[in-house]
């Protein structure tokens, strides 16, 4: 994994909020018992800034705990509660709402704000769909993946997208040089 990849403070925030919104003291302390010890800081006592970098193995340990006590589906959710929770706060001088194109247009300098590593690129943008190309993040591995899948669903439907579909089955992941992600809407 390249040691210098990081990833912002704003997701492991994103990430507290939900666990205390939804899930029960005792099981967001199991959650973060899961982690390696050098890492239960960053969920239990270190001060943790929506800038702070954090290292990218923390990120992909997130994603592997949450799949194996839940699911890739919550970790997406989790990705989606952290978008919902940054475009009202401070994202918000980032990227202006306004219908589901205009959001998509902003979502490579979104991609900047939590991940250091990579590019997310414009490959197509019309009215009701859009492409992107993801190269050079392989540090983040499905997590990277799952993350952005998960936060960009909620910010187009935040952005009022109806009918939403997502197509990413050309993945670093999966062999492929670089991720694919095509949504279309209503």
């Amino acid at each position: 994994m390249e040691s210098n990849a990081t990833f912002k403070g704003l997701i492991i925030l994103g990430a507290k909020k939900w666990f205390a919104e939804n899930k029960s003291p005792e099981e967001f302390e199991t959650f973060v018992k899961a982690f390696p010890e050098n890492e239960r800081e960053y969920w239990t006592k270190a001060k943790v800034m929506p800038i702070s970098k954090i290292p990218a193995s923390m990120y992909v340990n997130l994603y592997k705990i949450i799949c194996t006590m839940w699911s890739d589906e919550l970790f997406q959710k989790i990705g989606g509660a952290v978008a919902l929770n940054d475009l009202g706060t401070i994202l918000r001088i980032f990227i202006k709402i306004g219908t589901p194109s205009f959001t998509a247009k902003s979502f490579p300098n979104s991609y900047k704000q939590y991940f250091n590593v990579g590019e997310f690129k414009t490959i197509s943008m019309t009215s009701n769909s859009a492409e992107f190309e993801l190269i050079g993040a392989e540090p983040y591995g499905q997590a990277g993946c799952s993350g952005i899948l998960g936060w960009s669903r909620m910010a187009l439907e935040y952005a009022g997208a109806k009918q939403l579909t997502i197509d990413h089955s050309e993945c670093l992941n999966r062999g492929k040089k670089h991720c694919v992600f095509k949504y279309a809407w209503e």
